[in-house]
């Protein structure tokens, strides 16, 4: 049962102003850091941190979807029969938290901060997983629900649970670890496979996995296509392999492939 006190309401209006303004500014925010307006640019960060789990340049044209997504997320919280859901009350402050600590990644990635960088890419996650969880707990009630809330939050949760795996990497070249030594190679191997676990875990017990796999395996074929290291690609190729195995056994053994697929 949804509460509309007073209290409730009030708080309803200030966590979807919340999104709406931190969804905008994250925007223009992700956008100044990736044309140098806010120091250095993104991606010359990361080169200035060469890892085996890199991954190329274009891979990070995923921002482009994972924006417009949550700016759609924004825009449909604010309508009348979505405003007080009990749904958006359990996730929205999260994914207001998500952007708050998206804004200080760019912020510290672009500034060089990059072990400051990794601790917002943590948040992010923690944040994101959250309301993945949380959202396959229910089915979703209708079609725009799943393309404007279920798809660009699983889109993103994919992509941040391998962007903190290159993230982790680069902190450990800003510390001084060797980042193109065979020891580099053999860590991304055993981090690799704790990826892989991980998010196989996450196929087969959330739903939306088509978006979340998608977004996993665009990152890891980006990884294998810069030219990492034989033992490292032949690793990543390993890890799609079960990635897409574990979906397609997920939707293959739902009851409700629907809402499996796309929440």
């Amino acid at each position: 049962m949804t509460v509309t006190s007073p209290r409730s309401i009030r708080l309803d209006q200030a966590r979807i102003a919340l999104v709406v303004v931190l969804g905008i500014a994250q925007v223009a925010v992700g956008a100044a850091g990736a044309n140098g307006g806010l120091g250095t640019r993104i991606g010359e960060v990361a080169l200035a941190h060469p890892t085996p789990l890199l991954a190329a340049s274009w891979a990070f044209d995923i921002w482009i979807p994972i924006y417009v997504g949550f700016l759609a997320y924004a825009g449909y919280q604010c309508f009348p029969r979505q405003r007080h859901r009990d749904l958006h009350r359990r996730t929205g402050w999260w994914l207001a938290f998500s952007a708050v600590c998206n804004l200080g990644w760019t912020w510290a990635w672009t500034a060089g901060l990059v072990p400051l960088a990794e601790l917002m890419l943590i948040g992010l996650l923690v944040s994101l997983a959250l309301v993945f969880g949380r959202l396959s707990r229910e089915p979703a009630t209708s079609t725009p629900e799943r393309f404007a809330f279920r798809a660009p939050v699983a889109v993103y949760t994919g992509w941040v649970s391998i962007a903190i795996v290159m993230g982790t990497a680069a902190t450990g070249v800003w510390i001084g670890l060797p980042g193109a030594t065979a020891i580099a190679s053999v860590a991304a191997v055993i981090v690799l496979v704790a990826v892989a676990t991980v998010v196989s875990w996450a196929i087969l017990n959330g739903t939306a996995v088509v978006g979340y796999a998608a977004a996993v395996v665009w990152a890891l074929v980006a990884i294998v296509l810069n030219g990492p290291p034989m033992s490292v690609a032949v690793a990543v190729v390993v890890v799609v392999a079960g990635v897409l195995a574990a979906a397609v056994r997920r939707l293959a053994s739902s009851a409700d492939r629907t809402r499996a697929a796309f929440g």
